[in-house]
């Protein structure tokens, strides 16, 4: 099976509609690998460039080409053009050609014999020249998983070869729609002495929608930026003191940041108090008779009374510590460092639909070190669907309503912003395989049938013509 996805060019595209076309390319990443998609071609890029991640090869291509232009055809393939001179000021391709003698072009024939495929990558010059095979690979060549610099697993959370049955999305968060609202520096750089320099966007104490930040027991005004939680950019944290912040490798682009080293660099406020702030995530859907696991990206440097927990609360009651770092032998860090970590945590499956809220709390805090997260997502595994689709009686009346009573039914551009597209067709899927609407979308059940279903597909594609 062949699906296309036809974007513009990152160059044509406003700043908002690259974070939304992020957070689509980070949706349909994990659909790949849960639906076990052997290829992704992505194009055009300045260069040929290959990977393997998680069972998927990732190909992208070089080149490009203008549909509406008149260009020369291939000498391999008849019905194929090449994208025409595109100077570049060095060598990119792989065969030493490019550069001064304008872009290569790459196509990639793939030959498939059972359940067996093999990939050839072919390039040719502006002019149609062909210059010769760039690549080969194929599903008998499956390279090994990556290992991860450092894993922290707390809790039964085994990881599955394969997409369990009855898997469920809950939340998935990775901060990056923060780089919106970035702000130059406050504090870096004056109170607190920094390389940061004054034009530098990277930093924000403005949450994601539905998050917030409980500073209720924070200590004295410090540093600006590290008053609490913070949203910044790793470039930002990073040059404003490394001190092993850049060993946090699994975390990219924007992160969630406590850091009372930095605070305390502005006025000394630990000689009056502590550093105590909470990441609070919004309200959780958690659907009956399913083992829910949390995981995220985790960066935490030890030091003195320094203690970070990760809790959480089922409708509203107690909260429940998950994990615990801190300076004792018996805390899940043992007294020490956990760097460059991706964590793992379990909670035991709830009898009745429920509804959870997660908390990272850093507290009894001074001069000491950063705890940085980033990439979490929490799924359920188990029998039976994610959540139950809502049934409206049928009316036992048969009045017909009047035209202003008539409802009007769900519109297929699911993020309400003005069009129908990829990042729409994305959701109807997350929808379709856990029923319920991901934050910022609304209902995909096009029909009003009680689940969103092919039909429903099919509409949205009619009106993504329409457009």
């Amino acid at each position: 099976n062949l699906i296309p996805l036809i974007e513009e060019p990152t160059m044509k595209r406003k700043a908002d509609e690259l974070l939304q076309q992020e957070e689509a390319n980070r949706r349909l990443q994990k659909l790949m690998e849960e639906h076990k998609v052997a290829i992704c071609f992505s194009g055009h890029m300045h260069g040929y460039q290959r990977g393997f991640r998680n069972g998927v090869y990732y190909c992208v291509t070089g080149g490009g080409s203008w549909l509406d232009l008149s260009e020369p055809l291939t000498t391999d393939w008849e019905h194929m053009t090449v994208g025409g001179f595109h100077p570049l000021a060095i060598d990119v391709s792989p065969l030493g050609l490019g550069g001064e003698y304008g872009m290569i072009n790459e196509y990639v024939k793939v030959a498939v014999a059972g359940n067996v495929w093999s990939a050839t990558s072919l390039g040719f010059s502006p002019s149609g020249d062909f210059y010769g095979i760039i690549d080969t690979f194929s599903s008998s060549e499956i390279p090994p998983s990556p290992t991860p610099t450092a894993t922290e697993t707390v809790g039964p959370s085994p990881t599955p070869t394969e997409t369990p049955a009855g898997f469920c999305s809950l939340l998935a968060e990775n901060f990056e729609a923060r780089a919106s609202v970035l702000q130059t520096r406050a504090d870096e750089g004056s109170c607190a002495p920094s390389q940061v320099q004054p034009e530098q966007l990277g930093w924000t104490h403005s949450p994601p929608a539905g998050w917030s930040i409980d500073n209720s027991n924070m200590g004295p005004q410090g540093t600006t930026e590290w008053q609490g939680w913070s949203f910044a950019s790793k470039d930002f944290w990073v040059t404003a003191d490394d001190q092993q912040r850049s060993a946090f490798t699994l975390g990219t682009g924007i992160l969630a940041i406590a850091d009372p080293d930095e605070w305390d660099d502005c006025n000394r406020p630990s000689l009056l108090g502590t550093f105590d702030s909470a990441l609070v995530s919004p309200p959780i859907p958690v659907p009956p008779g399913k083992q829910v696991a949390i995981e995220f990206d985790s960066h935490y440097r030890q030091e003195d009374n320094q203690t970070a927990e990760v809790s959480v609360s089922i409708n509203g009651g107690e909260e429940t510590v998950l994990l615990r770092y801190g300076s004792l032998a018996e805390d899940d860090n043992t007294g020490a460092d956990v760097q460059n970590a991706h964590i793992s945590l379990a909670l035991p499956a709830q009898a009745e639909s429920s509804s959870m809220v997660l908390k990272w709390r850093l507290f009894d805090a001074r001069n000491n070190w950063f705890w940085a997260i980033d990439n979490l997502e929490v799924t359920a595994t188990g029998e039976g669907p994610c959540f139950e689709p809502t049934v409206t009686p049928s009316p036992t009346s048969t009045t017909t309503p009047t035209p202003s009573e008539t409802p009007i039914p769900p519109s297929p551009d699911l993020n309400e912003d003005g069009r129908v597209d990829s990042v729409d067709l994305l959701e109807f899927l997350m929808q379709m395989r856990s029923g319920v609407p991901s934050e910022g979308f609304h209902s995909g059940d096009l029909n009003q049938n009680g689940v969103v279903d092919l039909d429903d597909i099919l509409r949205m594609q009619r009106e993504w013509k329409a457009d």
